[in-house]
């Protein structure tokens, strides 16, 4: 059997229907899927997955979803890496990673990549689901919120709470940098108010996670597990 340990993202009210949609399509006689307590920032569930992984003595696939996506993906980055060892990784598996590179998703790639830059997780298997209108993790290359110091922020979200006063900030940022950009006309910035319509969209409505429900998001990605996974 092969272990599937599950990040969900601790602000996220939405996470245990795009998590369960993942661990119920896996197939049951090869894999064992669990979901890591997660109630803090991501330092803190870091340090749960660990103490997780440790626990394993069979082969593991790191999993995550939004914030638990960052955490699974930076482990399983430094572990393939050499940078810990005890416990072999047999894939990485990631839904709506912040540091999702360009071009890598199961299904339609919506463009663009995660809104806190690129990892590249080398040596084992890895796997991406991103959706169109999610910035978490298919953010438009060029995007001014790139520039802005808010965006930073998302790894230290807690709650539902804090992740509504995050979006808040973010929306005021980006205007700021595109009225910076353009301080002569305000013509120019309304040219320019997709983004900032994408981006409260994405905060406050996400009507991304129905593509993560739906059939080339979380099950499609177990599915691919099912397929092309395989340890000896």
């Amino acid at each position: 059997m092969i272990d599937v340990l599950i990040m969900g993202a601790s602000w996220a009210s939405t996470q245990q229907p795009v998590t369960s949609a993942f661990a119920a399509a896996l197939d049951p006689t090869r894999f064992k899927p669990r979901l890591v307590s997660h109630s803090g920032t991501v330092a803190s569930g870091r340090t749960e997955l660990m103490c997780e992984i440790m626990r394993c003595r069979e082969p593991v696939v790191l999993a995550g979803y939004a914030q638990g996506a960052a955490i699974a993906g930076d482990v399983a980055s430094e572990m393939c890496r050499g940078e810990m060892s005890g416990v072999e990784i047999a894939g990485c598996a990631l839904i709506s990673d912040p540091y999702r590179p360009v071009g890598m998703s199961i299904g339609p790639d919506p463009g663009g990549y995660g809104i806190l830059g690129q990892r590249k997780i080398d040596m084992v298997s890895a796997y991406w689901v991103a959706a169109r209108g999610d910035l978490t993790s298919a953010l438009r290359v060029g995007s001014s919120l790139r520039m802005t110091a808010e965006a930073f922020e998302y790894s230290d979200l807690s709650t539902e709470e804090e992740m509504v006063g995050w979006g808040r900030r973010l929306v005021d940022a980006d205007i700021r940098e595109q009225l910076r950009k353009f301080p002569f006309g305000l013509r120019m910035w309304n040219a320019r108010s997709d983004e900032l319509s994408q981006l409260s969209a994405c905060l406050f409505t996400k009507p991304y996670v129905d593509e993560y429900l739906g059939a080339d998001g979380a099950a499609s990605l177990a599915k691919v597990l099912n397929r092309e996974l395989n340890v000896c």
